[in-house]
Order: structure tokens, then C-alpha cells, then sequence
């Protein structure tokens, strides 16, 4: 370990990574005080104090008598790779759910009409979710979809259906995207829904996704808790 940062600093980001690799999984317990002392050589009071600071982020909790348990491991997301949550969730061995908090039309208007290269009096399809893995939540999503992309899509239940499966099955073949990724300040009712103090920073993640048509099928702008999920470019 380096002399120059604090070793229970170091100790907790070594924790912090078996996690994010999946060497310590979501529910299950990590090394006790005692193992993690032995394994790296340190005292009790530096194991306790990575620990503590864990369970402070949320990302560790004590159970008495039981152990210290990992509550959340955080997702990575390839910005390379248009894939669906529900898919990228279930890849990490971690149970998806959304909860739907609006669908609806709405007219494309000035801005969206120039990034869907359609009329401003066309019709879009709007999708609000909140994206959970194993309950907590993870993403809040609003999606744009033209109206008549997809046949009768204010029929389709976006809390159970996903939008690429249905890409899929209506013959929408996703070719490319362009994406952006920055840190933004969120306020309520986005922080309160991610539950996530208000003026926190977030990941604020626009998609914008083509067919091989070269049309714009999708636009989506997510707000997705940093403390749970990062993102990574790989072409591989």
C-alpha cells in the first residue's frame, strides 16, 4: 500500500473495486474485520474505519451478529454497445424492474423537431422511467420516440415492456448512436426519485440512436446516481 495516502483510504477504495469487479457480490457478506486485518497486514481500528466509511456511502451494511454485507454494486454501462438496462442489469447477476411514471404524445416543438430532423407539429412518444436494480434505483429515463415508429405504441405497457425488445420485434434495426456524458447538479423531484440529495451530482447521460436508415428512432436523456454505476468505453 502507498505510504502517502491514509491506509484505511486505501483499504476502502480496495473494497470499493471488489465490488464494482463482482468479488464481493451484492448481498453477500465480505471478509470479516478480522480476515481483512490479517489478509493486509493493518490494525483493527484501520479495517473499522473502511468499513464505517462504506457503510456511510451506503455501499456496506452491518447486520448484528451476522456480518457486514455488500448493498449495492455499481453497473457499468459501454457506451460502445446499444443495449437496454434491463439486459446490461441482468448481465451482472442483479434483478431489474422499472417503474413507469409517464407515456404519452406530445408535439416534437423546435428542439426536438431539429434533432429528429421531422416537423415541429409531428408527433412523439414520451416515456418517463425510473430504472431499479434489485429495488434500488439506479436511472431515471425520459425517452422520445416518434409517434408512429411503432405500431399502436400507447398500447404497450412501458413498465413491463422493454423499447429495444420492441426495436426488435417490428423490424427497427438500432445501427449507431451518438452520446454525450457530463456531471450535472439534480434538484427535486429527479433527486428525490433517485433517491439522492438535491444539488447531488449525477451522470447525465443523452443518447441519441439511429436505424440503418439513418433515421433517428430515439432520443433518450438519463440521470443515472453515480455511486452505482459508471461508464466505460470499450469496442470490445
Amino acid at each position: 500500500m502507498e505510504q502517502k495516502i491514509p491506509l484505511h483510504a486505501q483499504l476502502r477504495e480496495l473494497i470499493r473495486e471488489k465490488i464494482d469487479e463482482g468479488e464481493y457480490a451484492y448481498g453477500q457478506p465480505i471478509p470479516s474485520e478480522r480476515e481483512l486485518a490479517a489478509t493486509y497486514g493493518l490494525n483493527r481500528m484501520t479495517v473499522r474505519n473502511a468499513i464505517e466509511a462504506l457503510v456511510h456511502e451506503g455501499v456496506l451494511k452491518k447486520v448484528q451478529g451476522k456480518g457486514t454485507f455488500v448493498t449495492q454494486s455499481k453497473i457499468g454501462s459501454n457506451l460502445y454497445k446499444l443495449q437496454g438496462f434491463s439486459k446490461m442489469l441482468l448481465t451482472k447477476g442483479i434483478q431489474p424492474s422499472t417503474k413507469l411514471l409517464y407515456a404519452g404524445k406530445r408535439k416534437a416543438g423546435v428542439k426536438y423537431a431539429s434533432i429528429f430532423d421531422i416537423d415541429e407539429q409531428a408527433e412523439l412518444y414520451r416515456i418517463v422511467r425510473l430504472r431499479l436494480g434489485n429495488d434500488e434505483p439506479y436511472t431515471l429515463e425520459d425517452t422520445l420516440v416518434p409517434y408512429d415508429l411503432l405500431p399502436q405504441i400507447n398500447e404497450y405497457d412501458f413498465g413491463v415492456h422493454s423499447l429495444y425488445d420492441l426495436f426488435a420485434a417490428n423490424g427497427v434495426d438500432l445501427d449507431m448512436a451518438y452520446e454525450t456524458l457530463t456531471l450535472v447538479k439534480i434538484r427535486n423531484p429527479e433527486a428525490k426519485l433517485l433517491q439522492v440529495p438535491p444539488n447531488s451530482a449525477v451522470f447525465l447521460h443523452e443518447c441519441k440512436s439511429y436505424d440503418h436508415h439513418k433515421r433517428v428512432v430515439e432520443f433518450t436523456k438519463s440521470y443515472t446516481n453515480g455511486q452505482k454505476s459508471y461508464f466505460q468505453a470499450d469496442r470490445h
